[in-house]
């Protein structure tokens, strides 16, 4: 399919079944958009049809991870006790 307005049709109806089909997934917020984004990644984004938001998604968009998270880390003498039973042995 050529014209993106015959796609943005037949993406709405398959998405009305996906939702039939998973009707807890209604409470999901956003979940529309989410299965459009779906569609763009099945299609490797080569889809024309515009999405209800407006923006297209991109692969390099799909590509970006957050930062790590860099977590303090302790010496554990006794790690099956856990940091805070350690803490308290120090204070006595």
């Amino acid at each position: 399919m050529e014209d993106p307005e015959e796609q943005r049709a037949y993406i709405e109806k398959s998405i009305d079944i996906i939702i039939q089909l998973f009707p807890e997934s209604r409470s999901v917020d956003n979940y529309r958009e989410k299965l459009w984004h779906d569609f763009y990644y099945m299609t490797d984004f080569q889809l024309q049809a515009l999405p209800p938001s407006g923006i297209r998604p991109t692969f390099e968009d799909q590509q970006l991870r957050p930062e790590k998270v860099d977590y303090p880390v302790h010496k554990l003498d006794y790690k099956h006790y856990g940091y805070n039973v350690q803490v308290m042995i120090k204070r006595l």
